[in-house]
């Protein structure tokens, strides 16, 4: 996999010459890089990773070509969580009519709503009126025209999106993405995985969607999701727990990214974190800009964090915090050894 992007603090580091090896012969662009191990800082905020013989490598996956608003999040039925594709626009993004050229795929709780509310702001960018429009999960058997039918009033020349939070967690949508749309630019956002879990517990009990005390629904979500993976293998398929009911298992941040990197390109991917957009927004909107080819653009002003809770999450002990982050120690580990990133 040539290249991963994704924001870190910046680290001291020795100079070395920038070259794109995504493009046999490309030419250094004019900027100095520095150097962290695998890690390559390109200026503040943004890192691209490189695999080196001997770490890590994910398994190569076959090449698919062919074709395979901002309303309730995660609703409790199965309506909503959450061929010539178009040319590439300046080594960016495809800009199509009728078909998206980036995805935000998650995770939810982790900002989904907030970034819609800002790439909804920029004048070259076309979002469907509802958010999480949920073809490759939920409506996948509705066919390509009713996807297409989402984005028929894009201007031309527009840059379309589509920001659905399940398409990082369900186990289908990475290959029926590819399938469709294998040069789309994917953009992930991601939330220190034990505040996530209890925001999304805390969510499906505000919706009616959970019943059971905090720390028995996490006790019983393994068996819950029993069976999961296999249900929802049709293009009619729904598992309610799997969307509902998932706290811990959408958390495991590596398992959802590896199904990715097995089929895209890294620098087709942006990961942030979801505190710097929340806290620290104008760096993450910067690498947004770049990442997708557009103009620039002022960032928007707001006033609020957009779909955050009630602060219910306050309430819970550190020793039950404690042992939610025991139960994700793999994905700490991989998430700083793998990304950069650490919560």
């Amino acid at each position: 996999m040539p290249l991963l992007v994704a924001p870190v603090a910046d680290q001291p580091g020795r100079e070395a010459a920038a070259v794109d090896e995504t493009t046999p012969g490309a030419r250094a662009p004019a900027t100095t890089l520095l150097t962290q191990g695998n890690r390559v800082v390109l200026g503040p905020g943004v890192v691209r990773i490189h695999d080196h013989p001997g770490e890590r490598q994910l398994p190569e996956h076959p090449v698919h070509r062919g074709p395979t608003g901002l309303g309730q999040m995660q609703p409790q039925e199965p309506i909503g969580d959450d061929h010539a594709l178009g040319r590439r626009y300046r080594g960016h993004c495809m800009r199509s009519s009728n078909l998206p050229g980036f995805l935000g795929l998650g995770a939810q709780k982790a900002g989904t709503t907030t970034l819609q509310m800002l790439l909804a702001s920029h004048p070259q960018v076309f979002l469907p009126d509802c958010k999480e429009v949920h073809y490759f999960s939920l409506h996948y058997a509705r066919g390509l025209k009713w996807y297409q039918s989402h984005y028929l009033e894009a201007p031309e020349g527009s840059l379309a999106g589509d920001i659905t939070p399940y398409y990082l967690f369900h186990p289908e949508a990475p290959l029926r993405i590819h399938g469709l749309l294998p040069e789309a630019k994917l953009i992930i956002l991601l939330r220190d995985p034990v505040e996530r879990s209890l925001s999304q517990y805390f969510h499906s009990v505000r919706l009616g969607l959970e019943h059971l005390p905090l720390e028995e629904a996490f006790v019983a979500e393994q068996s819950r999701l029993q069976g999961s993976e296999k249900a929802l293998q049709p293009a009619t398929g729904w598992h309610r727990s799997h969307q509902e009911h998932s706290y811990l298992a959408r958390s495991r941040y590596e398992v959802q990214l590896d199904r990715y990197r097995k089929l895209f390109d890294s620098d087709q991917i942006l990961i942030l974190r979801s505190e710097d957009l929340f806290h620290d927004t104008q760096k993450p909107w910067s690498c947004l800009i770049e990442f997708l080819g557009l103009d620039p653009c002022p960032l928007p002003q707001r006033n609020t964090r957009s779909n955050s809770g009630a602060g219910e999450a306050s309430g819970v002990s550190l020793e039950f915090r404690q042992k939610l982050r025991l139960s994700l120690a793999t994905t700490y580990q991989r998430m700083a050894s793998d990304y950069g990133i650490a919560w």
